[in-house]
C-alpha cells in the first residue's frame, strides 16, 4: 500500500493537522505520525463516505448558491479526487461564471478538501509539469485546481499549448505527454503521466472542440449564499475543512483494494469518459431518502442535451444533413452520385447564406457568409468535409451534356454519422 501520512496527529479526528508539501518528485505528499498510522489500523471499519458526502454538501449548500445537483456534483468530485485511480477516465469540471458568481468559492472547497490538490491562477507550463511528474506510479495521485483561465481566444500562446496539452492527454489512464528536457548537460525525452482529477475555472469556455469535449460544465451565476465569507471563515480558522480531509483520507486508505462497482447505464462511449466515475460515486453514495444518482443523472442528460447542441451549430452538421437529406431524394438517389454544385446551392440556401460581394472583382461565387456561422464557407473547405468527414467517393460525371464533380456516399457511413449529430432520417436510407 502506497506510504501516506499526517503530522501531528491528536485523539479527535477535527484537531489533527495536515500538513502538504511538495518533495522532489512534484507530488503534494501527506504525512502522518506513527500514533496517527496506529490509530488508522485500530479503526474496525472506514468511515461512512455518505456521512462524508452529507458534511461535503453541508459546506456547498453554506458558501455556494448554485442548484442542488450542482452541490451534490461539486461534492462527489472532491470524493472522486481520493479515488481517481479506480477509473480509467475522468470528466473535468468547468466551473463557468462572472467575476463574484461563486466558482473561486467553490474552486477553493475543492483546493482544500480534495487529494493532494495543486491550486493556483493563471499557473506556467513549468510549474504543471513540475507537479505531474514522470514516474508512472503516481498517475492519478494529485489533483488540479486552475482558476481565472482564459482560453476563449483563437490564438493560444506557446506557454498555455503546453497546459492544454496535458488537459487534452490527462482524461485517460496510460496516455503521457512528451518533452524534451535540458538539465544543462543534455536534452532528454520524458514523459509526463498527466492523468489525474481536475477542475477549471473560467468566465468563457475553451475554443478548443477537443478540450470542450473532456469538461462538464458548471454555471454560475451572483447569488447569495448564506454565508459568502470563505477566505475570512479561513483566515480565522484554517482547518476548517480538516476533519472532512481526514475522514477522506482514511476512507480511501481503509478501502485502497476494494473496487467500485460501476453499473452500465447505457451511455455512448464519449458519455462514458465523462460522467463514469460521477456515476458510480452518486451510487455509491445514495439512500432511499436522497437519490443523489437521480441528481446526477438529470445534470447528466442537460449535459449531453448541450453536447448535441454544440454539434448542430457547426459546419459539419449542416453538410452532413443536407447531403443525408439528398441521399434520400428519390430523384438523386438512383443516380448514386451527387453533383457538388447540387450540394453546395442546397447548403447555402439551408444555412441561409449569400455569396461573398468583393470590391475588386465583384460577386464571388466560391464562398458565402451566413450568420450560423464567425466565417466564411468555402468550396475548397465543403469538398474537404465531403471526402475527409462523410468519406465521398468524388468522379466525374455527365449531367445535361456538361461534366461535374459528384460524390457517392455510403448508405451505412451517413446512417452511423447522422445518428451521432442527431439527425433523424428518411426510411429510405436507414
Amino acid at each position: 500500500m502506497e506510504k501516506e501520512f499526517i503530522d501531528d496527529a491528536k485523539e479527535t479526528i477535527s484537531e489533527i493537522v495536515i500538513y502538504r508539501t511538495v518533495p522532489a518528485t512534484g507530488h503534494g505528499t501527506f504525512y502522518i505520525s506513527e500514533d496517527m498510522w496506529a490509530w488508522i489500523s485500530t479503526l474496525k471499519q472506514p468511515p461512512s463516505i455518505r456521512g462524508i458526502y452529507e458534511d461535503i454538501f453541508a459546506f456547498n449548500s453554506e458558501y455556494l448558491d448554485i442548484e442542488e445537483e450542482y452541490k451534490a456534483l461539486v461534492a462527489l468530485e472532491i470524493i472522486e479526487t481520493y479515488v481517481q485511480r479506480k477509473f480509467g477516465t475522468l470528466g473535468y469540471l468547468f466551473l463557468l461564471g462572472d467575476s463574484g458568481s461563486g466558482k473561486t468559492t467553490a474552486a477553493l472547497i475543492i483546493m482544500k478538501c480534495g487529494y493532494r490538490t495543486l491550486s493556483s491562477i493563471i499557473s506556467n507550463a513549468p510549474d504543471l509539469y513540475y507537479w505531474i511528474g514522470t514516474d508512472t506510479t503516481l498517475e492519478g495521485m494529485s489533483t488540479i485546481v486552475e482558476d481565472e483561465i482564459d482560453w476563449s481566444q483563437s490564438k493560444m500562446s506557446a506557454d498555455d499549448m503546453k497546459k492544454i496539452t496535458v488537459y487534452l492527454a490527462g482524461y485517460a489512464r496510460g496516455l503521457t505527454v512528451p518533452r524534451i528536457v535540458d538539465n544543462g548537460r543534455k536534452k532528454e525525452l520524458k514523459q509526463f503521466c498527466c492523468f489525474c482529477s481536475k477542475v477549471l475555472c473560467g468566465l468563457t469556455l475553451p475554443k478548443i472542440k477537443a478540450l470542450r469535449r473532456r469538461i462538464i460544465v458548471v454555471n454560475f451565476v451572483h447569488g447569495h449564499p448564506p454565508n459568502d465569507h470563505l477566505k475570512e471563515d479561513l483566515a480565522s480558522n484554517p482547518l476548517i475543512f480538516n476533519e472532512i480531509a481526514v475522514k477522506l483520507l482514511t476512507w480511501r486508505l481503509m478501502t485502497y483494494f476494494q473496487p467500485i462497482i460501476k453499473k452500465d447505464r447505457g451511455l455512448t462511449t464519449t458519455e462514458r469518459e465523462l460522467w463514469l466515475s460521477k456515476i458510480a460515486l452518486a451510487d455509491l453514495v445514495s439512500t432511499y431518502d436522497d437519490k443523489v444518482i437521480d441528481k446526477i443523472l438529470r445534470i447528466q442528460a442537460v449535459d449531453c442535451e448541450r453536447r448535441q447542441e454544440d454539434k448542430t451549430e457547426t459546419l459539419r452538421y449542416h453538410i452532413l444533413k443536407v447531403v443525408s437529406e439528398l441521399t434520400t431524394n428519390e430523384h438523386v438517389w438512383f443516380t448514386d452520385n451527387i453533383s457538388f454544385d447540387t450540394i453546395w446551392s442546397n447548403l447555402m440556401s439551408s444555412m441561409g447564406g449569400t455569396p461573398v460581394f468583393r470590391s475588386v472583382t465583384g460577386i464571388d461565387n466560391s464562398r458565402f457568409a451566413t450568420d450560423l456561422l464567425p466565417f466564411e464557407v468555402t468550396k475548397h473547405f465543403v469538398g474537404s468535409e465531403l471526402k475527409d468527414f462523410l468519406l465521398g467517393k468524388p468522379a466525374s460525371s455527365r449531367f445535361d451534356e456538361t461534366v461535374r464533380r459528384t460524390y457517392s456516399f455510403d448508405k451505412t457511413t451517413l446512417t452511423k454519422l447522422s445518428e451521432s449529430y442527431g439527425i433523424t432520417l428518411d426510411p429510405l436510407l436507414s
